[in-house]
């Protein structure tokens, strides 16, 4: 037997998908690295010597011809300079590709100045730095000792690689530049150095849809990197692959100061994505109540439909974020607006079972007994859903409990075949 509201649309429908932005994490962990300083092939007397910091020991055991190779990278991971200091002078050269053993790469290609710039020990970078080490060597996954020291917050570090003429813009394999990271992880001091350094701002993080350096700003919530990048000519409008926005995606994450700035800085209000969603969307969709009131004034449209024909009210009401649709209906938002399937936003409000979304829309005098395209009210959906209250403030507001769907179902048989006994019994 068909049921009744298999006309009606599931839950979902006329819904744009929630702007969500990406979080990168371009860098191994220091936990790997740990492991990497573990598993190290060091002579057991130099190991340790190193990890007692026994300079002398060490210096000794190395004139007697003890080998160097992977003394370096040790030292290096566990911040002992001056045992670094005296095996540097006992680094060679490979004569198969010139390269120096300061630089041979441990497990995932990381070398002694990714470790010591990640971990912070920068009388060990400066060291490193006067020894020659390659300064934007990557590892297996692209990451540069200076990406490495963005992503861990080390500013210090940061300003000796920037001196050692080291790549700002040199990105890992998934696109991810030491701006983009710092941004992503708020690191305020490393942004300033890299835009001091003249990183470049307006470089698309190919790999991961097209996200920009605002992007990342703004989906971090530093209203000081987004002014920062706004002071640098940072492009304020310009789209993701999925035609997301910064304005987007500071929305997204209700980041209201980075709202005010882009507004400030003439960002279109109303541009939309790929689905056919505005910020307004983004913000009504995750419950960005702060950044409401900003898109109002700022002039948003506060009716335009996306691609399935959803208003912000209707993806508030859906959502269940009754502050929101509070705004939108005080500025006077349509309140009976259909999307794509004929639901209007007190369906929406019924069908997921928001209460306070649902007396906000009968306050505001939403059409009460509308149908959708296969002839379900709100009051079907609500007996479908199975909510009770929901129920009783529809029947108490005047909805008819004698509505057919067009396959003939009323509100109390919608109720009894999805099992709601109590609802059953109140329509009774």
């Amino acid at each position: 037997e068909k049921r009744p509201l298999d006309s009606t649309p599931q839950a979902g429908a006329g819904v744009p998908p929630s702007v969500a932005m990406r979080n990168t994490a371009p860098c191994v962990s220091g936990g790997e690295q740990a492991s990497i300083a573990a598993e190290l092939i060091v002579d057991k007397a130099v190991r340790a010597a190193i990890e007692q910091n026994e300079r002398a020991e060490l210096a000794m055991l190395l004139e007697r011809g003890a080998s160097s190779d992977g003394g370096s990278y040790l030292a290096a991971d566990l911040g002992r300079s001056e045992c670094l200091a005296t095996l540097l002078p006992y680094t060679k050269y490979a004569a198969y590709d010139n390269s120096s053993t300061v630089d041979r790469p441990a497990k995932y290609g990381t070398t002694a100045l990714h470790v010591a710039s990640s971990k912070g020990h920068t009388e060990c970078v400066q060291l490193l730095l006067a020894a020659n080490a390659a300064v934007d060597r990557p590892t297996s996954d692209g990451r540069t000792p200076l990406l490495a020291a963005c992503y861990e917050d080390q500013t210090t570090c940061v300003l000796l690689l920037i001196a050692a003429h080291a790549s700002v813009d040199q990105p890992n394999k998934r696109r991810a530049t030491p701006l983009f990271v710092a941004l992503n992880k708020r690191h305020v001091e490393c942004v300033r150095m890299l835009l001091g350094a003249r990183a470049t701002v307006n470089q698309p993080n190919a790999c991961n849809d097209g996200l920009t350096h605002l992007h990342a700003a703004c989906n971090g919530g530093s209203s000081e990197c987004v002014q920062m990048l706004l002071a640098a000519h940072a492009q304020v409008d310009r789209p993701a692959t999925d035609g997301v926005t910064a304005l987007h995606a500071a929305c997204n994450r209700n980041h209201n100061n980075c709202v005010s700035l882009l507004l400030a800085a003439r960002a279109e209000v109303d541009p939309p994505d790929n689905e056919g969603a505005t910020p307004l969307h983004a913000a009504c969709s995750r419950g960005s109540s702060h950044c409401v009131p900003l898109l109002l004034a700022a002039h948003a449209a506060i009716d335009m439909p996306d691609n399935r024909d959803a208003t912000p009210l209707f993806v508030a009401c859906f959502k269940g974020h009754g502050d929101c649709a509070k705004l939108l209906l005080a500025a006077h938002a349509a309140i009976d607006q259909p999307e794509e399937t004929g639901n209007m936003p007190l369906h929406a409000a019924c069908g997921e079972g928001h209460g306070g979304c649902v007396q906000l829309l009968l306050a505001a005098r939403a059409t009460i007994d509308l149908s959708e395209n296969g002839g379900a009210t709100p009051l079907h959906v609500a007996c479908h859903k199975g909510s009770l209250d929901i129920v009783k403030q529809l029947v108490e507001a005047g909805a008819r409990t004698d509505g057919r769907l067009l396959t003939g179902g009323t509100p109390l048989r919608v109720a009894e075949i999805a099992g709601h006994t109590t609802v059953v019994r109140f329509l009774r």
